[in-house]
């Protein structure tokens, strides 16, 4: 567990790095102030991200694997704030059956939909839109979303595709 966090808060799993906008993270948490924000994740800009949050911000650095097991099992709603050309936290947060809202943008768009909702990137009001109105997670961790066998098949696809 993470300590003095209780279950149904919004995770934010990144590095505090400027790019990745944790700026529209704190204005959504500024906008839903009854609402939990917890980041996971160290980085350069860390302290300023903490020296600007609101009340209902915690940022944790670096976490064990045991404890960000437990954040997405125990979070309501995962919030990405920056543009990947990829970004695994959607597919970890569809793992544990959390839903994901994050930028209309990049490689983000090819996820699972049924696992994520879209904002225009940099607006933290639509971000606070949409985790107020996020489906409760499902609560079971589905290993078939992000497990060693889907990895391994797929990789296998791609490197068979290619040989």
């Amino acid at each position: 567990s993470l300590p003095s966090v209780e279950p149904g808060f919004v995770l934010s799993h990144v590095r505090a790095l400027g790019y990745k906008r944790l700026d529209v993270l704190l204005g959504a948490a500024r906008d839903l102030p009854h609402q939990m924000f917890v980041h996971v994740g160290d980085g350069p800009h860390r302290r300023d991200l903490m020296a600007a949050a609101p009340a209902n911000v915690m940022s944790f650095g670096s976490v064990t694997d045991a404890q960000l097991r437990w954040a997405y099992q125990h979070a309501s709603v995962v919030a990405l704030t920056c543009a990947e050309d990829f970004g695994l936290v959607p597919l970890e947060a569809a793992a544990h059956g959390v839903h994901t809202a994050a930028p209309d943008a990049r490689g983000l768009l090819t996820h699972d939909q049924t696992m994520l909702t879209l904002y225009p990137f940099g607006d933290s009001s639509a971000l606070a839109d949409v985790i107020a109105a996020a489906p409760a997670p499902t609560g079971e961790r589905d290993p078939t979303r992000l497990g060693v066998t889907r990895f391994t098949e797929q990789i296998q696809a791609v490197v068979g595709h290619y040989a």
